[in-house]
């Protein structure tokens, strides 16, 4: 029993120390797989799936990237190395196409610097269309809208903004006033929620409205002491809180909606629920 004290004591002690750094600890983790563009050499040992992107190499070496339009036949989706000529010293981490697939946001950094940069071009012609920068996270809302967390220069996020292509209007949705809180933009269900959380708060908005003028409706409210992580599924939406529970709940809805939510798991004394992912089954 005296051991079983000494592991949760410890237990609690490395949660309350690593708490500050858990955002950056999942943006790392994200961004790994994106640090080194895939060896061409091995992009040709499988057959891409149909939809896919992958990387490849010309016959002079330039770097490519690739659509599979269907089990026969891919197509030019961007030259990396023409792009990597129009923006010495940054490197590519990230290129993300649209639903639609007609453009493609490249998210790439420039060496020394905190935030990234994005830079929208078309698919194929690579026309640059927009070009944006402070970048802490960014999603697409629609085809023709970006909503991003505007870095503050220091690992963090205190504003969101939303970027809308056809106008080229750009429309800040909000303002962090908690010098302890930090934002980031995360997609649940198909659908896009800011997160603002403190060591020990969390609140939850989930984005609405139409692409040219976008709207926040708050999901979870900030209280003291309690955290939420919401997920979900195309139906299905799931809470893991530790609202009244120190080693968290789990709640679910089919509408997010505060008064919706039913707890489904109940706290256990010996257990700490410490994430939730949902699988699409």
């Amino acid at each position: 029993e005296e051991l079983a004290d000494y592991l949760r004591a410890e237990n609690a002690y490395a949660k309350d120390q690593i708490r500050d750094s858990r955002d950056y600890q999942r943006k790392m983790f994200r961004q790994l797989g994106n640090f080194y563009l895939p060896d061409s050499s091995r992009t040709q040992v499988t057959q891409p799936k149909k939809g896919t992107f992958y990387f490849g190499e010309d016959s002079l070496g330039q770097s490519l990237y690739y659509e599979q339009v269907d089990s026969a036949q891919s197509q030019l989706a961007m030259n990396l190395t023409r792009f990597n000529n129009q923006h010495p010293q940054q490197r590519i981490k990230h290129i993300i196409p649209n639903p639609q697939r007609t453009y493609l946001l490249v998210l790439h950094q420039q060496l020394g610097s905190v935030a990234d940069s994005a830079t929208i071009v078309t698919k194929g012609k690579q026309q640059q269309i927009s070009a944006l920068g402070e970048i802490y996270e960014i999603r697409w809302w629609g085809n023709e809208t970006v909503v991003y967390a505007k870095s503050n220069g220091k690992g963090g996020a205190k504003e969101l903004w939303s970027f809308h292509l056809p106008t080229q209007h750009t429309h800040r949705l909000y303002q962090e006033s908690d010098s302890t809180f930090d934002l980031r933009v995360i997609r649940r269900a198909g659908q896009l929620h800011m997160l603002s959380e403190s060591k020990s708060e969390s609140e939850t908005w989930l984005l609405k409205g139409t692409p040219a003028s976008p709207k926040l409706d708050c999901v979870q409210k900030r209280q003291p002491n309690v955290h939420y992580q919401i997920h979900g599924s195309p139906y299905d939406w799931y809470m893991l809180s530790n609202q009244d529970a120190p080693n968290n709940q789990i709640y679910h809805t089919k509408d997010p909606l505060p008064r919706n939510w039913q707890l489904i798991q109940e706290e256990k004394s010996q257990v700490y629920l410490q994430d939730l992912w949902v699988t699409p089954e």
